[in-house]
């Protein structure tokens, strides 16, 4: 980070002190960095939130949001129990039986896509309790930052408790970067930065603490992230699948493997840029579905190569503050893209480089 001109003039990371003479094998002395932990940045600014759209607390409106969206799942429930099966014969007008050649290509759904692992997983790590209805209130947000809602500072919440003003904006932006230039240009990067490990200074710099849990990415790994990101960034849907299936990665639904490049594009935003859950269309019969839908249809992942899944840790703790915090349109492959565009101008200039793209 020193070499890349971030450390420490954006962040800083505790020096170990060895003078001390306490280091042992068991032991570590670091120094003390002041500052407020992003959980807690965060936290306060879904406060703000939650006091503007006339909520007690954040928990309080974090609890309607969860209901909101069981309650959807509940609805959808009712309305598959109701629906005949996907490629069952139905009874047209005249009496006679008609099948819809769409749907019947369409993966069954399961009745229990809200309790379906898949799906707890994928709202556990990108936490869309959010995402979904916090289109609805993101605006809310960006009155707040240009001072048209200055009220209710006091309300039911203990002001002492809550975290100095920051500028999260800022915040982010900066851990955003820096975890782009170690990922993507060292390959060497902390896999582990969630709000608690983060520390919003006094000085608008973070503290990046905790660095047990190192990420190492081989050259060929880092290519396909580098490569990923570049495609996600500029919207290149065939290029993005064909980079995870050259890269990799396998998914099945209903024991059938995935090659539509829809389906895998909407796979890698989900793990590479942000949370999409609009609906995604089939290429192969251009109907459209639900993505929750279509991950409880029984997706699963054979085969999910390192830079994938380390990729989509990463990634998923880089989104996680910008959604908890409303900011909904955040892209981490257009935040990453300079980055990436640096690191691919590296990997054309290796010696061990060929024509196709990919290294010897």
């Amino acid at each position: 980070l020193q070499a890349h001109g971030v450390e420490p003039n954006l962040v800083r990371i505790p020096r170990v002190y060895n003078q001390t003479g306490l280091c042992s094998e068991n032991i570590l002395v670091m120094e003390y960095l002041e500052g407020t932990s992003l959980a807690r940045v965060v936290q306060d600014e879904q406060a703000r939130l939650a006091r503007a759209m006339g909520f007690q607390s954040s928990n309080e409106l974090q609890s309607h949001l969860t209901k909101q969206l069981k309650t959807i799942g509940g609805a959808q429930q009712q309305q598959e129990q109701q629906e005949p099966e996907s490629g069952a014969l139905q009874e047209g007008n005249d009496g006679s039986s008609s099948n819809n050649q769409q749907t019947a290509n369409r993966p069954k759904r399961r009745r229990d896509w809200w309790t379906n692992p898949t799906v707890q997983t994928a709202l556990q790590k990108t936490a869309p309790v959010w995402t979904r209805l916090f289109r609805a209130y993101a605006g809310i947000r960006d009155r707040l930052e240009s001072g048209l809602s200055r009220n209710n500072h006091n309300n039911n919440e203990e002001t002492s408790s809550r975290a100095p003003r920051v500028n999260l904006a800022r915040a982010l932006k900066t851990l955003v970067h820096v975890h782009g230039l170690q990922m993507l240009l060292d390959g060497t990067y902390n896999a582990d930065p969630h709000g608690g490990n983060v520390l919003v200074m006094p000085d608008g710099r973070l503290g990046l603490l905790d660095y047990g849990m190192i990420g190492r990415f081989s050259e060929r790994d880092r290519y396909y992230a580098v490569e990923t990101i570049l495609a996600l960034a500029d919207g290149k849907v065939e290029e993005t699948a064909q980079i995870y299936t050259e890269g990799g990665y396998k998914a099945n639904v209903l024991n059938d493997r995935i090659h539509d490049p829809n389906i895998l594009h909407r796979f890698a935003t989900f793990h590479f840029d942000r949370i999409d859950l609009t609906p995604v269309r089939w290429a192969s019969t251009g109907e459209s579905q639900d993505v929750l839908e279509l991950l409880a249809s029984g997706v699963v992942e054979p085969s999910v190569p390192k830079w994938v899944e380390d990729g989509r840790r990463l990634g998923a703790l880089m989104m996680g503050p910008h959604i908890q915090s409303g900011r909904v349109a955040f892209s981490l492959a257009r935040s990453w893209k300079g980055i990436a565009r640096r690191a691919q101008a590296e990997f054309r200039k290796n010696p061990d480089w060929n024509q196709t793209g990919v290294l010897n």
